[in-house]
């Protein structure tokens, strides 16, 4: 690589086409929106010669590509290069050699480029497992089957009302490929050749994120993962991160790392900051006794607050003066309050370990000591009271929880006792 065929360096705020690599034959084929027509507008790095190259497309002498590729996907081990509403591909094997003028296809108006590609394996009642690749545009999803050489190439449009800015959102995951529409994430099945409703768990931050184009994710170890410029539901703006966890079904976020590039590696993420150069993060879906509950150097914290709490009768004050929260218990003690509707404090208390986890093999730990149970002690729930000072007394009411994470702390359910008093409040 030199000064005259390697992109240049792009800014890290605004919309922008993100860099796309992929391994075609012994090719690692890259588009970036640095490149030039002039410097090549494709970059490709041979792993059997560790050679690096910038170049075009070519049939025979003569360059393929009008302009620098959006994206590059890869499918019969071609490489699939997108430019505007062209998808030029590649012959087998070799993604800079174009044979015959015919391998291209239109998708779709030229009023809106192809932003992202993604594989899609089918699965079907009477063709059993296929492949395809899908195509993505702001607006439309289309799917392409088939190969040239086999003479049976097809491009079909799975959707015209559903599309995806957010390319590097779009992840093959086990149940399909899931991407950011302007709506919310939605799926498209690998039993079906349409797209999923968006996903109702969690819908506010997704279509109010502000630099869809900027928004990344990774999927690894049963868990989904995005981080996004948006806006919370308590209207605070900033960079967030939301996790589905495909076994219980439901989002957790926000969390507030602000992850700029995730990536899956083995059965983890690994994560890069913009603002934080020269360094990597590992970051775990699921917890272990060798993790550190640290971020940059600053303790990791929790804040969970709960939606709003709406008893019945729903017109009426109530008053609570018997509250419990079931949980695994760490060596750390939480501060638990509760709010009205209008984040007003209405009182607050503390969550005491009852007592130390034990994890077997420890220092110190005696076969048959009391407390210490094979292979379970960092799981058992128990349920402790939340002394507060006061009673209750609310309308509707959140709780929040806070405190610095550890391994062992797992949050179940929280239940109090109430009654209805004779009046409507205000709150």
């Amino acid at each position: 690589g030199t000064s005259a065929n390697v992109p240049a360096t792009v800014g890290t705020s605004g919309a922008w086409n993100p860099p796309v690599m992929v391994l075609v034959g012994t090719y690692i084929v890259i588009t970036h929106p640095g490149y030039t027509l002039s410097s090549g507008p494709v970059g490709t790095i041979n792993i059997s010669t560790n050679v690096y190259a910038a170049g075009n497309l070519q049939q025979g002498t003569t360059n393929v590509l009008p302009a620098v590729p959006t994206s590059v996907g890869t499918f019969y081990n071609r490489a699939w290069y997108a430019v505007n509403n062209f998808v030029y591909f590649s012959d087998p094997l070799t993604p800079l050699t174009q044979t015959n003028a015919g391998q291209a296809l239109v998708i779709g108006s030229a009023s809106e480029k192809v932003t992202a590609f993604a594989p899609q394996g089918l699965s079907t009642a009477t063709q059993g497992v296929l492949a395809a690749l899908l195509v993505f545009k702001p607006n439309s999803i289309w799917q392409i089957t088939g190969d040239y050489s086999l003479s049976n190439l097809a491009l079909n449009e799975l959707t015209a009302s559903v599309g995806c800015s957010a390319p590097r959102t779009v992840q093959p995951t086990p149940v399909g490929v899931m991407f950011m529409a302007n709506d919310g994430i939605r799926t498209i099945p690998v039993m079906s050749s349409g797209v999923s409703e968006p996903n109702k768990d969690v819908l506010f931050p997704f279509f109010n994120c502000t630099n869809p184009s900027r928004a990344c994710a990774a999927y690894s170890a049963d868990t989904y993962r995005i981080s996004l410029d948006t806006i919370t539901t308590t209207d605070v703006l900033g960079r967030f991160e939301y996790w589905y966890s495909f076994k219980t079904g439901k989002w957790s976020g926000p969390h507030t790392f602000p992850a700029d590039t995730i990536t899956a590696f083995q059965n983890t993420f690994v994560l890069s900051v913009n603002s934080i150069g020269a360094q990597l993060f590992q970051s775990n879906p699921f917890t272990s006794t060798n993790d550190s509950f640290t971020e940059n150097g600053i303790p990791l914290t929790v804040n969970m607050t709960s939606s709003l709490i709406d008893p019945n009768p729903p017109m009426s004050e109530k008053t609570a003066v018997e509250m419990t929260a079931a949980a695994v218990y760490g060596t750390q003690t939480y501060t638990v309050q509760i709010l009205d509707s209008q984040n007003n404090l209405i009182s607050q208390t503390t969550l005491t370990p009852i007592n130390t986890p034990a994890v077997w093999g420890g220092a110190g730990l005696v076969w048959g000591a009391p407390g210490l149970v094979w292979g379970s002690a960092p799981y058992n729930s128990s349920v402790a009271p939340l002394n507060f000072p006061v009673p209750l007394v609310f309308k509707t009411c959140q709780i929040v929880l806070t405190g610095l994470s550890g391994y062992y702390f797992r949050l179940g359910r929280f239940d109090l006792r109430y009654e209805p008093l004779l009046y409507t409040g205000a709150g």
